[in-house]
């Protein structure tokens, strides 16, 4: 039985696949080589709503039997009509995505890929970020090398995860000393101050309060000052405000307010699904930062979500200290920006010019590591 190959290029016809997108979305809570929440129907939609880049989103439908097995969602870098080069949405804003196939042969990821000429014939390349050594990464790898489609990969990037346990008391004994310390110090500080109090935030009715909740606290935070908050970003805002209400009526997404008194002074949102909790933000005023309410915040989650049944915390972004020192058991998974080049004299001659920016970038590294090398030397 072959397979059909159709493409998708309506809102109404995105919505009339959303149940069978979700279906392809699968998670892997042990050792988070699956795609996360950032890989459902709801991203796509917010991430159609938010970004103009994403106006002529179209999606790929491979059907086998009348059963949909595969889909993969484009968008078109714009300025490039006649020598397209395309990447999936989630290159605008994503987390652990992949191939959504029902299965990973070679011959349901080369209908998938083939969808790339349907879409959009002439294309240059193709970029998808994936998790190093997840079972998409490996089929792109191979098609790319049977079918003759050069393929380039950037570095890998690293982020922490951690299992929650299935008790309160086997986490604590597996969080760093210092840690331990801070979070009963910290307690303590806040008594003397007044009345704690953890919100959970799950139902689509409380999305709007949510997401002025997670705004006001970004505006009283040292990201703002710094320029990294969602405040500073216009179009970051106008995301999650497309995918609050979206996410929440689906159950995918959770937020978590820390309130003194009836203030609130910090918050932690991100996606549950699949045994999974992917962090999306965390923050907290500044004037509570030595007070660390942050911490107090994300051990009232954690243990929130061992109730739900979640079994692994993603922190996502970078394994920067704070994030490490949670747990002993704490992991990382790699992503790679992917980049796929067609077998035309467009591709062609895209493909040597991204050799040739990664070989500079490499050197450029291997410069600046030898200048602070010299540096501390002659300290």
């Amino acid at each position: 039985m072959g397979f059909d190959v159709s493409v998708a290029s309506t809102h109404q016809a995105f919505r009339a696949l959303r149940e069978q997108w979700q279906e392809l979305v699968r998670d892997q809570s042990e050792q988070l080589l699956g795609l996360d929440g950032t890989a459902t129907y709801d991203w796509f939609e917010a991430i159609c709503a938010a970004f103009p880049q994403a106006d002529d989103a179209r999606l790929v439908v491979v059907r086998e039997g009348g059963e949909v097995v595969g889909l993969l969602p484009i968008i078109c870098e714009q300025g490039n009509a006649r020598w397209p080069r395309l990447k999936a949405p989630t290159e605008l804003y994503g987390g652990r995505v992949g191939l959504l196939v029902r299965r990973f042969d070679a011959e349901l990821t080369s209908a998938v890929m083939k969808g790339l000429a349907l879409a959009h014939p002439g294309w240059t390349s193709f970029q998808i970020t994936l998790v190093s050594g997840s079972e998409s990464a490996l089929a792109l790898e191979r098609w790319s090398r049977d079918e003759g489609f050069a393929l380039v990969s950037s570095d890998a990037r690293e982020s922490p995860y951690f299992p929650i346990c299935e008790t309160a008391e086997a986490f604590q004994a597996g969080i760093s000393k210092g840690l331990r310390q801070l979070l009963r110090t910290s307690a303590n500080k806040f008594r003397a101050l007044g009345e704690l109090k953890h919100r959970q935030m799950r139902e689509e009715g409380q999305s709007a309060e949510l997401i002025e909740i997670v705004l006001d606290i970004e505006r009283k935070s040292w990201k703002h000052e710094a320029g990294s908050a969602i405040t500073n970003n216009p179009q970051q805002e106008r995301f999650y405000r497309e995918l609050f209400p979206r996410a929440m009526r689906q159950g995918l997404l959770l937020g978590h307010v820390l309130s003194l008194d009836d203030t609130p002074i910090a918050y932690n949102f991100g996606l549950r699904r699949d045994g999974v909790f992917s962090c999306l933000k965390h923050s907290h005023v500044q004037s509570m930062d030595k007070l660390s309410p942050s911490y107090l915040l994300n051990l009232a989650l954690i243990d929130s979500l061992r109730g739900d049944g979640v079994r692994t915390y993603d922190f996502m972004g970078l394994p920067d200290p704070h994030k490490i020192r949670w747990s002993n058991a704490t992991q990382t998974y790699s992503r790679a920006c992917v980049f796929v080049f067609n077998r035309n004299l467009a591709g062609r001659l895209a493909f040597q010019g991204q050799r040739i920016k990664k070989k500079l970038a490499g050197i450029s590294q291997r410069d600046q590591a030898g200048a602070r090398a010299d540096s501390v030397a002659e300290e």
